[in-house]
């Protein structure tokens, strides 16, 4: 009886299995003969051409056709793993459901363990060849991979211009070298200050913002292909520094202040805006441009102009001498590391930092504001530190106000584009007022790499599938004409980034924008799982089905390659695994710590000292007879 149960199920799985196969094969041959609305305009397709514009090198080394290729992919390019990151899945499942009552953890630590013993990996990415061309360009220390300032280009460097390079900017105007590390020093500080506040910050919220274990901010360079000799922009990755919890806490209450009112957040935004402007034939376009705008606001005129919007403002969640404090801590530290050596930012904001933006945002609309009272432009819009006007004065009067502008603060300097031929390049949009009608096309710079997201690359489908819809979006907002001309193009690009013909004709005619019905519920829990395709996304169904959302981390991209961020000393590292090998024996002990590696291995030396019976590894090494 149980033998025929068991045949019948097999029987009935292959059954179901094969009639899926069937079905998918019926539906590509269906696509196939129906007829598809895929651009018949003939544009340059020269891979050549798109090929030198992904990868650009500036190095001596030659690479191969085939490092070539891989690298073309992008530094997104997520290459599948080898086996499934079991214990890092069941990590963050746990992490993300530790608060639920033990009834409601156990069916979905049930279902999430068995997706895991039953799925693996159905197929690689890409070949064993390829994945040993990729060792040899993270394995050499005399070339740098990483990408370019502007684009999204994958540029290979020689480590040593680069470095040189880093180290001419370091010892310019902007920055200054000092002593020591100063991480342990401003964790203090930061302590001290929160328990100065402990009144109106609570406990929880306090030990969410004190940092533990934290780590000097790191600086890093960009190059910038597009200009000459190659210059570098320099970024800090505050990640995981003292201020940076602190520093996002802190945002809250910067947007609540912030006006918006001469700003746009993106591309359509703009579009709205414009459209809304009546241009005449005596109109001009122009552009300004702020001068390295983070390293020149600032800090205190800022931090004064902040002050009074926030005793201005309404429903604060704490007092305003306690924002302002918290506030002055984070943005007036500004020390960092490259290489061994430590550095301070002299002034301004630094690029990287999570209130840079915010900051530089609120000195930008006070600026406008004094600017504006003198001269107006009849239009006017910012996105970050490029504004955009229309200006009905003539331009005479438009360099007067360009002049004005400059003498507000004395390192705050702006540059001025006007337009040619009734036309102006602003973000990626070409504005043409030449027929007493404004009309708007997207606008390509030099830099663009036409790199997006590989569509082999080991990311959730529907990220992809986004790619197409949000570039069909962009051609019915942005293009007035040449409609065709810009989705041939597209189409091309697409196709150079491996996605298939009939996926992109498919996605383009459906009609994405229907209103979604669903009724939100509330969700319990978030969980972050690493991204395997086909186990990833039945985890996340199971998750749907407890009201838990789930996030993907897409891992093993190409941009580890990337040498962009100074390397972390081991000595420095927390959330990690760790073993410790006995020098007398096989024996291993294998512990995992959420504070820095040094401090816990210091720790381990403190216990075999002192015998402390508390220690695992002390009553390991007395069970095993070693020491």
């Amino acid at each position: 009886m149980f033998v025929n149960r068991k045949y019948n199920a097999i029987f009935t799985k292959t059954k179901q299995c094969q009639i899926r196969k069937f079905e998918n094969l019926h539906k590509k041959e269906t696509q196939r003969v129906l007829p598809t609305s895929f651009p018949t305009i003939e544009i340059e397709q020269n891979s050549d051409n798109f090929d030198s514009k992904r990868l650009v090198n500036i190095s001596s080394k030659q690479l191969t056709k085939e490092q070539e290729n891989i690298l073309q992919k992008g530094m997104k390019f997520s290459v599948t793993l080898k086996n499934v990151p079991k214990l890092d899945i069941i990590s963050e499942v746990e992490k993300g459901i530790r608060h639920l009552p033990d009834e409601d953890k156990f069916p979905i630590q049930h279902e999430v363990s068995k997706i895991l013993s039953q799925k693996k990996i159905r197929k690689r990415n890409i070949t064993k060849k390829e994945e040993n061309l990729l060792k040899s360009l993270r394995n050499d220390k005399s070339i740098r991979v990483t990408t370019a300032d502007k684009g999204n280009a994958t540029v290979v460097m020689n480590q040593a211009e680069y470095h040189d390079k880093m180290c001419t900017i370091l010892t310019g105007e902007e920055y200054r070298k000092i002593d020591k590390d100063l991480t342990q020093q401003l964790e203090g500080k930061i302590y001290r200050t929160l328990k100065k506040h402990s009144q109106m910050i609570d406990d929880k919220k306090r030990r969410k913002l004190t940092a533990h274990n934290t780590i000097a901010p790191r600086a890093y360079g960009k190059p910038k292909i597009h200009k000459e000799n190659i210059p570098l922009r320099i970024i800090i990755n505050t990640r995981d520094s003292p201020t940076y919890d602190l520093s996002k806490y802190l945002k809250s209450f910067l947007k609540k202040i912030k006006s918006g009112e001469n700003s746009v957040k993106n591309t359509p935004e703009f579009i709205r805006y414009i459209q809304g402007v009546q241009i005449n034939e005596n109109d001009m376009l122009a552009s300004i441009d702020v001068v390295n705008m983070f390293t020149t606001v600032p800090v205190e005129k800022t931090l004064t102009i902040v002050r009074q919007k926030l005793s201005d403002a309404v429903d604060l969640e704490l007092p305003v001498n306690t924002i302002m404090e918290l506030l002055t801590l984070c943005v007036t530290t500004t020390y960092f590391t490259y290489g061994e050596e430590y550095y301070e930012q002299k002034e301004g904001f630094p690029m990287g930092g999570p209130l840079s933006p915010d900051m530089c945002d609120i000195f930008m609309e006070d600026l406008e504001t004094k600017a504006f009272a003198i001269m107006k432009p009849k239009a006017y819009k910012r996105y970050v530190d490029d504004g955009f006007l229309v200006w009905s004065d003539g331009v005479d009067a438009l360099t007067t106000f360009v002049e004005m502008m400059n003498i507000f603060e004395e390192k705050v300097k702006f540059t001025l584009e006007t337009e040619k031929d009734k036309k102006l390049a602003f973000l990626d949009v070409l504005l043409d007022h030449s027929n007493e009608s404004l009309k708007t096309n997207i606008y390509k710079k030099d830099t663009n790499s036409g790199i997006y997201l590989n569509f082999e690359s080991n990311h959730a489908q529907h990220l992809k599938l986004n790619i197409i819809k949000n570039e069909k979006k962009r051609i019915e907002q942005l293009c007035n004409n040449n409609v065709e001309k810009e989705k041939a193009e597209v189409f091309a690009l697409l196709k150079n980034n491996d996605y298939p013909e009939n996926l992109i004709n498919k996605v383009w005619q459906e009609d994405f924008r229907r209103p979604d019905r669903r009724q939100e519920i509330p969700n319990i829990a978030h969980v972050t799982i690493p991204y395997v395709k086909g186990i990833s996304e039945h985890i996340q169904r199971v998750c749907k089905k407890h009201n838990i959302r789930t996030s993907f981390r897409t891992v093993n991209q190409l941009r580890t390659l990337c040498t962009a961020k100074d390397n972390i000393n081991s000595d420095k590292k927390k959330n990690v695994i760790y073993e410790i090998k006995c020098d007398q024996c096989d024996e291993k002990y294998v512990g995992e710590t959420s504070a820095w590696l040094e401090k816990r291995i210091s720790q381990h030396k403190n216990n075999l000292r002192t015998m402390n019976q508390n220690s695992l590894l002390v009553v390991r090494s007395q069970t095993t007879g070693k020491s």
